[in-house]
């Protein structure tokens, strides 16, 4: 059985190890690549709730995608670092439907009742941030992305319309700032984090029954992530 002396020994023993290996690696760039799940929406920008409700703005729905890319990280020192993302992702999100959606069939202006449109849409990030080590195992990082959606955004209407290019709905730059959790396992990694996008876009188009339009509204986007990854 240990004595107290030998677990204290033990212990300064592999805390020195440990803050060794991380000196020998600060500086050193390593690169690594990951691919994941992500689950998108978008919130109303500049309306409270109250008036979201008062006017019955429609509800939003997470819907799944997924997304693959590159990281890179710098050792700053003992526990910081730097992280940097390059990912693609291909994002889809719902709007629930809060009436009969009127499109063109054959020519011919169709009502037709549904619970959610379906949107998708591609895009590409840059995400440089910050991280903190706090030990072997666990990473905390924040920082802020630039992303590009090449005007990608489709929709559909399930067992009515399949993918179609939306014309009153589109993104194309978007930024915001980001968070995550990392965890560590030898070269592998698991990471969760959330993007907020901070720019607001005039994108959504809404329109009367007659379908007329009304004018576009300011949304945000939020994506969810869970991805796996591997250092090189």
């Amino acid at each position: 059985m240990p004595t107290p002396i030998k677990s204290i020994t033990l212990c300064i023993y592999f805390y020195f190890l440990s803050t060794s290996l991380f000196a020998q690696e600060i500086g050193i760039v390593k690169f690594g690549a990951e691919l994941g799940l992500t689950a998108s929406r978008f919130d109303w920008a500049n309306v409270s709730k109250e008036d979201q409700i008062a006017a019955n703005y429609p509800k939003r729905a997470f819907r799944a995608g997924y997304h693959l890319g590159i990281r890179a990280r710098m050792s700053l020192s003992e526990h910081f670092y730097i992280p940097v993302y390059a990912t693609f992702q291909q994002n889809r999100l719902a709007v629930k439907s809060n009436g009969p959606v009127l499109l063109i069939i054959n020519n011919q202006a169709t009502l037709v009742k549904v619970d959610y449109l379906d949107y998708r849409y591609r895009q590409v990030l840059m995400n440089p941030g910050v991280g903190y080590q706090l030990n072997s195992w666990i990473s905390l990082e924040a920082g802020l992305y630039l992303g590009y959606a090449f005007k990608s955004m489709q929709f559909s209407l399930k067992d009515v319309v399949n993918w179609q290019k939306s014309k009153d709905f589109q993104m194309g730059w978007d930024a915001g700032i980001t968070g995550g959790l990392v965890l560590h396992r030898g070269p592998f990694y698991l990471r969760s984090a959330a993007t907020q996008g901070i720019k607001a876009h005039t994108e959504y188009g809404i329109f009367d029954e007659n379908g007329q339009a009304l004018g576009k509204l300011d949304v945000r986007y939020l994506t969810l992530s869970c991805t796996l990854g591997w250092m090189f």
